[in-house]
């Protein structure tokens, strides 16, 4: 009978799991960071809650003394020391596994990582959470450490779904993944091209490179001191195209930029420090547009759907003419749903 309950309950967890996994509608995101999750779900998760309140007034529980949690996450500051700042700090706080519900004991088994910097080890790490709730009043009951893998001895790899705005760094050895959402290139609506594609191209092969990467770019200014991370090819050591901070205060999850991918400083920052902290010296870059591209892994920061920007025509629809001024291709904002149904898949240099 026992073995009968056992077999049953493992069931139910992998079904649970497997659900969350697919199921968008689902208020769990897992490899969202909790502060996102709490911001942006669209349904109360009251675990998340009760959790985010301990990370809030009873840090010690969690990670060794000085080290600091910002309910808004790591965000540039000025320092002496460059990048000291991101020093003692929890970046990604993210659930990996659960909710794994035991009726019998009243109580819910969530599992997460987080990772962050430890003044005590000088390095960055990933610790790992299995967290257990009251069932009726979500208190958080218990917390074990299951283990502590420093980001110097483990890999990353990166997904960029263009349609979905997002990215997800993932090591599946040690079920480690986070996700950001994204902007990305405007349109191009057979201004410069014959078809109508997007202005950040499909890589088919991409890397991000330890050695080429910005971590505090000034010029032009609207990179504002904060890191760069430039793809690479085989063909070019270098693109002009990247991983960047946002033009705007918040994030427009849309077909927004010039090509380059923009994220928000919290995520920036991580990304930056898991390129340069990792074993490896790059992250390949996998690059997606189509819809059966995407994976499990949603993200709720609202995306923008009600505009998008496209490069503007001075020509006539005959003969088409774009301009540059600064550099930079003009763009023009269209007030209406993206043309996604209109795309054809372009490559970058490879």
């Amino acid at each position: 009978m026992k073995k009968l309950l056992l077999l049953l309950t493992c069931i139910t967890f992998t079904s649970s799991l497997s659900a969350f996994a697919q199921n968008k509608s689902s208020p769990y995101f897992f490899g969202v960071d909790i502060r996102d999750m709490a911001s942006y779900s669209k349904e109360l998760i009251p675990e998340v809650n009760s959790l985010l309140e301990n990370l809030q007034y009873s840090l010690e529980l969690f990670f060794p003394k000085n080290v600091k949690f910002n309910p808004n996450g790591v965000h540039f500051q000025k320092t002496k020391t460059r990048l000291s700042f991101l020093k003692n700090k929890v970046f990604s706080f993210v659930m990996t596994e659960g909710p794994y519900d035991h009726p019998f004991s009243q109580t819910s088994e969530l599992h997460w990582s987080a990772l962050y910097h430890s003044k005590k080890w000088n390095e960055f790490a990933f610790r790992k959470f299995k967290l257990t709730f009251d069932l009726n009043t979500y208190e958080l009951l218990d917390i074990q450490i299951k283990n502590e893998i420093p980001l110097s001895e483990i890999s990353f790899r990166a997904d960029v779904n263009l349609l979905e705005r997002k990215i997800v760094l993932s090591n599946q050895k040690h079920n480690l993944f986070i996700v950001y959402p994204l902007s990305v290139g405007a349109f191009d609506e057979k201004v410069r091209n014959s078809s109508t594609v997007l202005m950040t191209p499909v890589f088919e092969w991409a890397e991000v490179r330890k050695k080429n990467v910005i971590s505090s770019r000034t010029i032009p200014d609207y990179y504002k001191a904060r890191p760069f991370l430039r793809i690479s090819t085989p063909k070019e050591d270098w693109t002009a195209y990247g991983f960047h901070t946002i033009m705007n205060p918040n994030l427009v999850r849309g077909f927004d930029s010039h090509g380059c991918m923009r994220l928000r400083d919290k995520d920036l920052y991580e990304f930056y420090v898991i390129v340069m902290n990792q074993f490896d010296d790059f992250i390949p870059v996998y690059f997606y547009q189509y819809e059966e591209s995407k994976n499990e892994l949603p993200h709720p920061y609202p995306m923008t759907d009600e505009y998008y920007n496209r490069i503007k025509n001075y020509g006539t629809k005959e003969n088409p003419i774009a301009k540059r001024v600064s550099g930079l291709t003009v763009l023009e904002r269209v007030n209406a749903d993206p043309p996604t149904n209109r795309l054809i898949q372009t490559h970058g240099e490879n």
